[in-house]
């Protein structure tokens, strides 16, 4: 073989040999940098858990020890005003006065420990569709953009899924319409979750209910009646009570500067048929959301306090679940606490 064509093979070749090196390079680094930002995102996800675990255990102890008042839960070295609470004050309805920079339990946001968000929600401030008129539910029905026409057959569904009969209400549906779609039958019981509605004939064809939890965020199967007006979000304002949304937002905007004591306060913007049916005072369940900014999930724990169990904690986790992080929660700005609830510091995200 001629000298100058040996030249050019090994040329080639070399060049060759080079693009495969190159090549393989290349995938290294790659595979490299994806392993990194896998390791990365391992090490955030740990630091936002033991973020979110410190947060938990912190308003675990507070909601089990601290006092309440109209306007949320106390915290620990206030001032003199969080002092024992005396058979006078009983008497007087003192110890429910707010004292200020208490948390509020109307699901507004906190920050927490490290860079945890966190928010909590009385139960009692929810809609509790075993109970809730039928008026109620559809107008938070209407909030969502349902039609008026299909609003009906869908509350009918929804009474035939837990009352204790077979009776099938008119545009209503039982047993042998689940087991026609392939689908369990109704349990002919009271919903134990606010996301079991989810399980009723058809309710699960209209997106809106479920996106980001909608439903469950508004809807609470604790036994309350009437939500309480101090902690009821804006659209449980507008449904349950008839409220244009200027008038909902309004009664928010009031009771964060100063909470309803009183049910004379309250009819000024909610008709009321007897002064028992107002609900001031926030309850013993609540719902907790924790989140963090650079997270894309949140978690939600419900649960009751229950200081007089006999042989029990002082709480009961009913269930947890973690959510897709609505926008919702991410756009909040968080307010900070008067009064640090975090014991230790956590390292936050590297910049």
């Amino acid at each position: 073989m001629p000298h100058h064509r040996v030249k050019g093979f090994i040329l080639v070749a070399v060049l060759w040999f080079l693009l495969i090196l190159t090549l393989i390079i290349g995938f290294f680094a790659t595979w490299i940098q994806r392993e990194l930002l896998a390791v990365q995102q391992l090490q955030a996800d740990f630091r936002h858990q033991m973020a979110y675990h410190e947060t938990r255990t912190a308003l675990l102890y507070l909601l089990s020890t601290q006092r309440y008042t109209f306007s949320g839960i106390t915290l620990a070295g206030m001032d003199n005003k969080t002092r024992s609470v005396s058979f006078d004050d009983f008497e007087s309805n003192d110890w429910l006065m707010p004292i200020g920079g208490e948390i509020a339990l109307d699901d507004q946001a906190y920050q927490g420990c490290a860079e945890a968000l966190f928010s909590i929600q009385d139960a009692r401030g929810l809609i509790n569709p075993n109970f809730a008129a039928e008026s109620a539910l559809m107008r938070l029905l209407q909030l969502f953009d349902i039609p008026v026409e299909e609003q009906g057959p869908l509350l009918a569904k929804l009474q035939d899924y837990m009352d204790t009969d077979d009776l099938i209400r008119l545009n209503g549906a039982e047993r042998d319409d689940y087991k026609q779609h392939g689908r369990p039958p109704p349990t002919n019981r009271f919903f134990l979750t606010a996301m079991e509605v989810k399980k009723v004939l058809d309710w699960e064809r209209y997106p809106l209910l479920w996106q980001a939890s909608a439903w469950p965020q508004l809807t609470s199967t604790d036994a309350f009646t009437t939500p309480n007006v101090n902690t009821a979000p804006l659209l449980v304002l507008q449904a349950y009570f008839g409220l244009s949304a200027e008038t909902a937002q309004l009664m928010i905007e009031m009771r964060r500067q100063q909470p309803f004591i009183d049910y004379t306060q309250a009819i000024n913007f909610v008709e009321f048929s007897s002064p028992e049916e107002v609900l001031l005072f926030p309850s013993n369940s609540v719902r907790i959301t924790l989140w963090h900014p650079k997270a894309n999930v949140m978690q939600q724990w419900h649960l009751t306090l229950t200081p007089f169990a006999h042989e029990l904690m002082p709480w009961q986790i009913h269930y947890t679940h973690t959510l897709p992080l609505d926008s919702s929660y991410a756009q909040r700005t968080p307010l900070l606490l008067s009064y640090p609830i975090c014991a230790t510091e956590i390292p936050a995200d590297p910049q």
